[in-house]
């Protein structure tokens, strides 16, 4: 029997049980599952530092790998030194001897005079050949009337001596011809003569190995006439004659300046014209033209071959290494007045004006080879294997922290630094 009836929506319980205040105990949790204060952020803090630490060791790589590289500053021996007074090259010098090479252009010009009636004429065609030289570095001479054949065997020549440049030996031993140019003349008179595009043999090197190296080219040979032409008084003819000449002369040498190749010096006062018998067409009305084609050739001297003549007089204990001029360009060559040039002879004497030191040559890609994956402490070693060429260098390496050189050469810059 029940004195009180629990209300109808509440379940008996334990926990509905009401606990009088004097019997309630807390016992409190044990220390080490007490929470401590800020724990929470300190490990945050220790997650990001890990992970700056990380990244920047990532980057750190990334930069190795990216931005490794090498500068290497090289010092190579310099000497300033007095020119002699005159120096002599020779078109075939032998080994040790200076040596010199002819540059060579052709142009053509023309000009209107009056003409009065015709007169009955024989011409004999001429034009621009150029020569090829495939058969020897070494340069060869061809004299006064050397012929020259075309295939249907007509036969033209040259009046004037000249030398053709030796080839150039490339990669692999392959010869890149050497050329110059030269204004021929038919054998005979007649248009019979005058041809185009046309390949021409020596017929003086027939029965020889020298017979299909050496070979001749043109665009064109022209001027062979037998018939009426038109008459030009003989004083309008010499005036234009003089005229063209002249003009042709400076179109001559402006192209020979153009075209020196890289590494030559022209020696001043070798320019050499040679100039075609004019050719003369009707033109509208009481006009005629006058047609003349010139070839010119200057001496050239390669401007290391120069630096080694001289280092071989003034500096003592030079043995031969590769030399130069530190600024070519600063110099001129010219004919020495004591002694003339003969365009048909083998020797040119000439003075040096200017002022430039000799420097010593090296190779920087041999450099960039040697030190490629290399511990900056076996710098000074290397660099010393280059000498007498290399005097001192210094080298700067990308990233700061990294001791050794990059292993591919291309990542090594050389930089050359003159005038320390």
């Amino acid at each position: 029997m029940q004195d009180v009836t629990p209300p109808a929506d509440k379940e008996r319980s334990i926990r509905n049980i009401p606990v009088p205040p004097g019997r309630r105990h807390f016992t409190p949790l044990p220390e080490e599952y007490t929470p401590k204060a800020g724990g929470s952020r300190r490990r945050s803090f220790w997650l990001w530092a890990g992970a700056i630490v990380l990244a920047c060791i990532l980057l750190g790589m990334l930069a190795s790998f990216l931005l490794t590289g090498a500068t290497v500053t090289v010092y190579p021996r310099e000497a300033s030194v007095t020119f002699p007074a005159t120096l002599t090259a020779q078109v075939e010098a032998p080994v040790g001897s200076l040596s010199y090479q002819l540059a060579s252009a052709a142009q053509s010009a023309e000009a209107t005079v009056p003409s009065s009636g015709t007169t009955q004429v024989t011409t004999s065609a001429q034009g621009t050949i150029t020569i090829y030289n495939n058969y020897s570095t070494k340069s060869q001479k061809l004299i006064t009337n050397t012929r020259f054949q075309a295939p249907n065997g007509n036969i033209y020549r040259i009046h004037s001596a000249i030398t053709i440049p030796g080839a150039t030996k490339g990669a692999g031993g392959v010869l890149t011809p050497g050329s110059t140019e030269a204004v021929v003349y038919a054998d005979a008179p007649g248009a019979s003569y005058n041809v185009g595009p046309t390949r021409f043999t020596i017929p003086g090197f027939q029965g020889t190995a020298e017979y299909s190296a050496f070979y001749a080219t043109t665009e064109s040979i022209s001027g062979g006439f037998s018939g009426t032409e038109p008459s030009v008084a003989p004083s309008a003819l010499s005036s234009a004659e003089g005229q063209l000449e002249q003009q042709l002369s400076t179109a001559l040498k402006s192209t020979i300046a153009n075209q020196l190749q890289d590494g030559f010096l022209g020696v001043g006062g070798t320019f050499s014209p040679v100039y075609g018998n004019p050719v003369i067409t009707g033109g509208s009305g009481n006009q005629a033209t006058i047609t003349i084609a010139a070839t010119g050739t200057e001496a050239m001297v390669r401007s290391s071959d120069l630096a080694n003549a001289i280092a071989k007089q003034t500096v003592q204990g030079y043995a031969g290494e590769a030399i130069n001029f530190a600024t070519p360009s600063a110099l001129s060559l010219s004919v020495a007045t004591s002694t003339p040039y003969d365009p048909t002879g083998s020797n040119v004497t000439f003075s040096i004006s200017g002022s430039s030191p000799l420097v010593w040559q090296f190779d920087p890609y041999a450099i960039q080879q040697a030190l490629a994956g290399k511990d900056k402490s076996t710098f000074d070693s290397i660099i010393a294997t280059f000498s007498p060429a290399v005097t001192k260098a210094n080298a700067s390496l990308r990233p700061f922290w990294i001791s050794s050189f990059p292993s591919d050469p291309s990542k090594i810059q050389i930089v050359t630094q003159l005038g320390s």
